[in-house]
């Protein structure tokens, strides 16, 4: 049985909880969703937060000779940096960076940066920042 993503996956959870002042939850960032309940969108602004989700996993380039099963995995993670203002956003962008890029998870490889994206999401009647930035890692290194 291929060794479960799960533990490296908290790893990384606990890793950005590190960034100080900043709330972490798991799940999609949703364009249409609600914000978190410190929110206080009747003013525009709110505390600034970060969602992530981990994609798929998909086989590696470094094939084993032991079985598919135990073959390296592919995998990542988006890290979505969300705050009522753009530069406020971007510095936390930075602060993820610096601590992923770099970051080994159990049973991983460092997480390297894969792509990102940005755009301003005002559905809820408040303007929210949202840059999102991709790592990507291997997984499954040991049986």
């Amino acid at each position: 049985m291929p060794i479960s993503q799960l533990p490296g996956q908290d790893q990384i959870i606990t890793q950005l909880k590190t960034i100080p002042g900043v709330d972490v939850y798991e799940g999609q960032y949703l364009t249409d969703g609600s914000m978190p309940d410190d929110a206080n969108s009747a003013s525009g602004l709110f505390k600034p937060y970060i969602t992530t989700i981990f994609g798929s996993s998909y086989e590696g380039e470094d094939r084993g000779i032991v079985s598919e099963r135990l073959n390296p995995l592919r995998t990542t993670v988006t890290v979505y940096a969300i705050s009522p203002g753009d530069n406020l956003t971007r510095q936390l962008l930075d602060r993820v960076r610096d601590k992923m890029l770099g970051f080994v998870p159990i049973d991983g490889t460092e997480l390297s940066a894969y792509g990102g994206y940005t755009f301003v999401d005002a559905d809820l009647g408040v303007n929210r920042y949202v840059h999102a930035a991709v790592f990507e890692y291997t997984t499954n290194m040991s049986y």
